[in-house]
């Protein structure tokens, strides 16, 4: 089984979603990348940042063949103790299938425990990491494990750098 990450860059009038799987959290190359266009993307709208994102997160998820173990996205799980984000809705919708790890670069506005800032490399800035499906804790240590000397893991940048390949 494999480990995914995912991103998504918008343009104009469509959207790419880039995927790079990974065997092991402390792999510093990719088992591969890939790119998946969504053409019908929903306008940005406040408060439900879901109807955008989530259809070009899931149009990637049916193009990975491979069983995967462990979804990374760049957007938070929880939005409160009790309010799922993108990663929570991710979840349902794949009917708790595979657990979702969320990294963030910047901190959510609202207060949750679910929610933990993780330092990595010799940068005084943290991530922001939360998880459903699995432990907070073991999701923080992965996050930890990955490879890479900075504050952003090296497959989580790549596939921030692989959705801007148009």
């Amino acid at each position: 089984m494999l480990n995914v990450c995912l991103d998504v860059q918008y343009y104009d009038t469509y959207a790419v979603t880039a995927y790079v799987l990974f065997k092991d959290y402390g792999d510093a190359e990719p088992v591969s990348t890939g790119q998946v266009i969504t053409r019908e993307i929903h306008a940005y709208e406040p408060g439900a940042f879901y109807k955008r994102e989530l259809p070009c997160l899931l149009n990637a998820l049916r193009a990975i063949s491979e069983p995967l173990r462990l979804i990374i996205i760049d957007a938070n799980v929880w939005l409160s103790d009790e309010k799922t984000g993108l990663g929570g809705i991710l979840y349902e919708s794949i009917q708790h299938s595979i657990p979702v790890i969320g990294v963030c670069k910047s901190k959510y506005a609202g207060e949750t425990s679910k929610i933990v800032p993780v330092y990595r490399g010799a940068s005084e800035n943290p991530l922001y990491v939360s998880a459903i499906g699995i432990a907070t804790e073991e999701a923080v240590a992965i996050v930890k494990e990955m490879s890479g000397p900075y504050r952003l893991p090296t497959l989580i940048k790549l596939a921030d750098t692989v959705c801007r390949r148009v």
